[in-house]
């Protein structure tokens, strides 16, 4: 781990550092030298905050993205994981962090000039242990005609109320603060969740706040529309094949997450587990088919709509089905 300038270790009210923006990222420099590049214009006062990138085993220009941005930003930090995975290199970034909060952006994101101000808003005033907002959406060269907001931006599902969240809404990963605090009580990410190099995963950070909640009751976690950014849907993310992928690594990630409620939904006896398989796949054939021939063209103007908002379905019943399954034979094996 690097700093821009050697500062000594101190406490949080002696270094007057009050968010530590941590950026987690693999093999993608020109994305991260643009958000980078919108942390050097934030309208807060640079002493406030330090940026920490959290280089997980890139191998392009990552570094040398990182030493220029040095020279601009007062507080930088660029910290090497060798454990390849998002959860992996959150809690490195914490661990690294000297802020009260641990601001965790996503390196496809862009951030309006008084992002932090928002944040320092609620920081000094309410303190939340967490709190987070929306993210529209950009795109890497032309939108496609099928792409809606709504796939790919929480500005319209997350409303215009600022407010506090209950038990079961969640802050999403790529826009949220946490309490440094909080990070080190409850031990960070779970390793189980989350992207890892090029394989998909979701939910770490619903499983974090999930455990703060029972951690801590009383914990606020607070949104608000002002806290925004923008997020990039790379050309990769509107292929086929990779929302395929996204649908069953969702399903994975949520039966990792619900599986005490739903492990007895499942009959996973090996015959009867792959008779759900097939008929989950002959309802997404079933669905692909109604899709491309059948579909009202009014609500689904292009065949993407229809698989978009319905057709995958089955998929990630499937991974739900599987990662149950996976972790009821490793319980068994642990017992025995």
């Amino acid at each position: 781990m690097t700093r821009a300038q050697p500062i000594e270790k101190k406490t949080d009210s002696e270094n007057g550092i009050l968010f530590s923006v941590v950026v987690c990222t693999y093999n993608r420099a020109k994305l991260l030298e643009t958000l980078l590049e919108s942390l050097t214009e934030q309208a807060a006062d640079p002493m406030c905050f330090e940026v920490i990138v959290v280089d997980n085993n890139s191998h392009d220009e990552t570094k040398s993205v990182c030493a220029a941005a040095a020279k601009r930003l007062t507080n930088f930090v660029y910290s090497h994981e060798p454990k390849q995975g998002l959860s992996h290199a959150r809690n490195n970034g914490y661990r690294a962090a000297r802020g009260v909060y641990v601001a965790y952006l996503d390196d496809e994101c862009l951030v309006p000039r008084d992002w932090l101000l928002v944040a320092q808003r609620h920081a000094r005033d309410a303190r939340p242990e967490m709190m987070g907002g929306p993210y529209s959406c950009h795109f890497e060269g032309k939108r496609p005609a099928w792409a809606r907001d709504s796939y790919f931006s929480t500005v319209e599902s997350a409303g215009q109320e600022m407010r506090a969240l209950g038990a079961e809404q969640f802050i999403d990963g790529g826009n949220m603060f946490i309490m440094r605090s909080k990070l080190e009580e409850l031990g960070g990410f779970d390793a189980a969740f989350g992207m890892s190099g090029n394989r998909l995963g979701y939910a770490e950070e619903v499983d974090f706040q999930k455990r703060l909640v029972l951690h801590d009751p009383k914990a606020t976690r607070l949104f608000d529309p002002a806290l925004a950014v923008s997020h990039m849907v790379r050309k990769q993310k509107l292929g086929l094949w990779f929302i395929v992928r996204s649908r069953y690594a969702n399903g994975l990630s949520q039966g990792t997450l619900r599986f005490d409620e739903v492990k007895n939904n499942y009959d996973l006896r090996l015959g009867a587990f792959f008779k759900f398989i097939i008929r989950e796949l002959w309802h997404l054939s079933r669905n692909v088919f109604e899709a491309a021939l059948r579909r009202d063209r009014q609500r689904f103007p292009y065949f993407l709509n229809a698989l978009f908002e319905e057709g995958f379905t089955p998929l990630e019943r499937i991974g739900v089905a599987v990662s149950v399954r996976r972790q009821a034979k490793r319980t068994k094996h642990q017992k025995n």
